[in-house]
């Protein structure tokens, strides 16, 4: 799945990419045929569709007024679900179709990231063919997991886009793993992980190892030269947000790639 799912997606990617280069007012929505989660725990039936990124979006996107939540909340209207609300989607799904989106946007399918040196500080950059994305799979073969944990039948999946908008930074860890029980209110739940012990503790970290997935981090070796020595430090590049991934913009061939006619 690792492999496959960054290429299986780009052959769709370039059909799509085909067609709204043919027509864009033919594509309203795109559908999503793959996804990191595999669909996961997602109501049978479940179909996802996204709109593509307009220009307005992409200015607002450019403009030092667009705040980080403002750009979620964008990201998120443009996904669409058939059986449930798109902030209910897992949140590296929706992170997935993010990128898509800025894909299609400037058809090509090459993006940079752009990290902090934690060694000297030095500004590092790595640029990556689509094709260079790896998830890592999810363990758990389906969800919600169901197990007794702390006395209680506890069901848990993964967190959803608008748990990741809930977590409070000061909750840490703990919120993490309450924000993963689905079937107790997260004050109760909360409460029960902040007093686990012994072999409960075990088993949430097990629950959490199993639901772990993400994207796999890229690795960038800094080049930058101190006391006439490299740094060499080995930084890594993890992409947070698409928002952060810059893509180039395409290169235009001349005036015959899109007929222009003067005078």
């Amino acid at each position: 799945m690792e492999e496959s799912l960054a290429k299986n997606t780009l052959n769709v990617l370039e059909g799509d990419i085909s067609l709204l280069n043919q027509n864009v007012e033919k594509v309203s929505q795109i559908r999503v045929k793959e996804l990191p989660s595999e669909f996961k725990g997602y109501p049978e039936g479940t179909v996802i569709s996204y709109e593509p990124l307009t220009l307005e979006e992409l200015e607002a996107l450019n403009s030092d007024e667009m705040s980080p939540e403002r750009a979620v909340a964008m990201l998120l209207n443009a996904i669409h679900c058939t059986t449930l609300e798109s902030y209910d989607l897992y949140y590296w799904d929706v992170m997935y179709i993010g990128i898509q989106r800025k894909l299609l946007a400037f058809g090509n399918t090459r993006g940079t990231l752009y990290r902090r040196c934690n060694k000297c500080g030095n500004l590092v950059s790595k640029t990556f063919e689509y094709t260079d994305i790896e998830f890592k799979q999810m363990a758990a073969p389906n969800l919600p997991m169901k197990m007794e944990v702390c006395g209680q039948k506890l069901e848990f999946s993964e967190l959803t886009m608008k748990d990741f908008l809930q977590i409070d930074a000061e909750q840490g860890a703990l919120g993490v793993y309450a924000r993963m029980i689905k079937n107790m209110e997260f004050d109760d739940a909360y409460e029960m992980v902040k007093h686990a012990t012994g072999t409960d503790i075990k088993k949430l970290r097990f629950v959490d190892k199993q639901l772990d997935y993400g994207m796999k981090p890229f690795y960038e070796t800094c080049t930058n030269v101190i006391d006439n020595k490299p740094c060499g430090n080995n930084v890594v590049m993890e992409v947070q947000s698409p928002f952060e991934v810059v893509f180039p913009e395409d290169e235009i061939d001349g005036d015959n790639e899109f007929e222009v006619q003067y005078g």
